[in-house]
């Protein structure tokens, strides 16, 4: 089943259901490359009710941070709310407009659902999300692993050496020998 169509098909019921004159749409942006924003827009509202979903691809394993903010003009929402889903299940539970932040394991698309109820009839709020990879484990350069073989060998050289003096053999007890 295609996602696209399943959050369409979300927000027509919630359009439906209750929210009286909502608004939805499915944006789909580009995607972005390692580092980058992968969705930074302001949307005005002209209505009492709005929704609306913002597709979000990462491209590899990493960091997803969602901001949604109230830009208070001409007033502030009376509420302004999002969630994060993939197309099987909530990833982040509706909550108040902010920053969430998700560690991603490998790459997804991830959907930002905005919930808003006009204070003053209209509104506009602002919808960022950016995407930070996830690095490789760094490994230390040639020359430290090289001193800290040298260091250990050192070391356990010296403790050879103090437990077991160079050319002298160890001595037997009596009892050993006869």
């Amino acid at each position: 089943m295609n996602p696209r169509w399943v959050h369409g098909k979300l927000l027509a019921v919630l359009a439906l259901s209750g929210v009286g004159g909502a608004n939805a749409a499915v944006l789909i942006p580009s995607e972005a490359t390692s580092g980058e924003v992968l969705y930074d827009q302001t949307q005005q509202v002209l209505e009492a009710s709005y929704a609306t979903s913002v597709t979000l691809t990462a491209p590899s394993a990493g960091e997803l941070s969602v901001t949604l903010t109230d830009e208070a003009s001409p007033a502030p929402f009376a509420s302004l709310q999002f969630a994060l889903t993939n197309a099987s299940a909530p990833l982040v539970a509706l909550t108040n407009a902010g920053t969430v932040t998700l560690d991603l394991t490998k790459p997804a698309t991830v959907y930002a659902d905005v919930f808003a109820t006009a204070q003053a009839g209209a509104g506009l709020f602002n919808l960022e999300a950016t995407f930070v990879p996830s690095s490789a484990v760094p490994l230390p350069s040639s020359v430290v692993s090289l001193a800290g073989g040298l260091l250990a060998l050192l070391i356990g050289s010296s403790a050879c050496r103090t437990a077991l003096p160079l050319g002298r053999a160890p001595e037997r007890s009596a009892a050993a020998a006869a």
